[in-house]
């Protein structure tokens, strides 16, 4: 399979990244999930059972809360 990449930095107002998550969500509910970059797009679709870890952190004045959901393909993970 090849490797394709989409990574998202910038600035958000707090209801376009509550937005993003909830779309996200849906996404992951669904069974297909799309992420798109101004000029890129990735479309996934996520297996029932995901590894998840979530995190929260305080650094003086900075906080951080940081999400990976992650899995292997199917096949991959068959040996196909």
């Amino acid at each position: 399979m090849k490797k394709k990449k989409i990574e998202i930095e910038e600035f958000m107002t707090r209801e376009k990244v509550a937005d993003f998550f909830r779309k996200l969500a849906e996404g992951l509910q669904s069974g297909s999930v799309e992420i798109k970059d101004d000029d890129e797009m990735l479309m996934i679709a996520p297996p029932d059972i995901l590894s998840v870890e979530i995190g929260a952190k305080q650094k003086k004045d900075k906080f951080k809360i940081s999400m990976e959901v992650s899995w292997k393909c199917q096949e991959v993970a068959r040996g196909v």
